[in-house]
């Protein structure tokens, strides 16, 4: 069967968007379940935390899952686990059995998102052009639909588990049968590879680099709107005004990012997106203006949108690994800073003020920049050492 590259670039773009899609599907029936079940926003939050924490576990092993059996073949039983789920997270009836659902489903995102992202270095280096932003945006895109169709059914109060089920169904059977169009080199590549393999060196900075961003989007997500109302005395509807400029210039900066990247290079770009992130959050903390935090964001979702994917391409291009293995190492960490940004921001907010959580966020901004000076053009580092 031949596998013409723009085949391959469709079913790994039809990937990104499912990831996206099915996430942001469940998240508009949060409130309706925290009432249901009578969650407290802390014992919320802890139940929160379990699909990151599945997340993590699953990229402990999916890199040698991925070595073992390719990245297809991940790729489809990670949809099935994680489009499975998703109806369940509605059905829950005690806070334990929903964390122990969310926890399955963090465990198909996790796997998912390193299958998926290791096939799309390997389509990048076949096509011998960076084309890794486009992909991201595709995941934002699925976001942004999965998100106002959730919407659409609760304003059309069609039964949340209805709703589920048929994108579980829908979804599901789109992310499946791209794994099928993925490149037949993904069907396997090592006989008896090790589960776990400690990252190199230049994978650790490049997952320093990840946990920053990563950080920086979870306290956008969790915290932008907080701090315009409470810090700076917005209205709630326009507080919730904050992280959606964030998430439209990241969508922006993600289609365009790839064109940008050739253009300045991935050190280039990554080091100006830092910086451009860096002001943008500092901008409301020197202005106190919610105005100014509405353009404060938006330019940092712009600086923020092209940091990842550079990361993820030149860890895939890592010659001492497969790119599996190594899109595992670096997701781990960024990951990691998903989990830790929002209780950072807030141990900081409860000590000092939100205002200084902010402040903490645009340091690990600038951080970003600090280190994209590792990025090579071709993802090489000029040294390695196993860490």
């Amino acid at each position: 069967m031949s596998h013409p590259l723009s085949r391959v670039r469709l079913a790994v773009a039809a990937s990104f968007f499912v990831s996206g899609a099915v996430v942001s599907s469940w998240v508009p029936h949060i409130p309706g379940m925290q009432r249901a079940l009578g969650l407290s926003p802390a014992l919320l939050g802890l139940v929160l935390l379990a699909p990151a924490v599945g997340a993590m576990v699953a990229m402990a092993i999916a890199g040698g899952l991925g070595a073992r059996f390719g990245t297809a073949k991940l790729m489809r039983y990670a949809t099935l686990l994680y489009c499975g789920m998703v109806p369940f997270t509605v059905l829950a009836p005690h806070p334990v059995v929903l964390a122990a659902v969310l926890a399955l489903m963090g465990l198909g995102i996790g796997a998912l998102d390193v299958a998926m992202n290791a096939e799309a270095v390997e389509v990048e280096r076949a096509y011998g052009a960076t084309i890794m932003s486009s992909f991201h945006a595709l995941y934002s895109l699925g976001c942004l639909a999965g998100a106002a169709l959730g919407g659409v059914a609760i304003a059309a109060h069609i039964p949340p588990a209805w709703h589920l089920v048929a994108v579980g169904l829908v979804v599901g059977l789109v992310g499946v049968a791209s794994s099928y169009g993925y490149l037949p080199g993904g069907e396997a590549a090592e006989e008896h590879p090790p589960l776990l393999v400690l990252p190199t060196r230049y994978l650790a900075v490049l997952g320093v680099g990840a946990f920053c961003s990563f950080l920086a989007e979870g306290a956008m997500a969790d915290w932008a709107a907080i701090f315009m109302r409470d810090t700076l005395g917005a209205q709630p509807a326009f507080a919730a005004t904050g992280f959606a400029a964030f998430s439209a210039t990241m969508v922006v900066g993600r289609l365009t990012g790839d064109a940008v990247t050739r253009a300045l290079g991935p050190a280039g770009v990554v080091r100006a997106g830092g910086m451009l992130a860096t002001v943008g959050i500092a901008l409301p903390l020197v202005l106190r203006h919610p105005a100014a935090a509405v353009i404060g964001f938006g330019l940092a979702g712009l600086g923020l949108a092209t940091v990842v994917p550079n990361f993820f391409s030149a860890s895939g291009r890592e010659p001492s690994m497969p790119s599996a293995r190594s899109i595992a190492a670096v997701s781990s960490f960024g990951y990691a800073g998903f989990l830790a940004g929002p209780p950072l921001i807030g141990a900081i907010a409860q000590f000092t003020s939100l205002q200084a959580g902010m402040g903490a966020v645009a340091l690990f901004c600038a951080l970003i920049a600090g280190v994209a000076g590792s990025l090579r053009d071709g993802g090489q580092p000029a040294q390695d050492a196993q860490g």
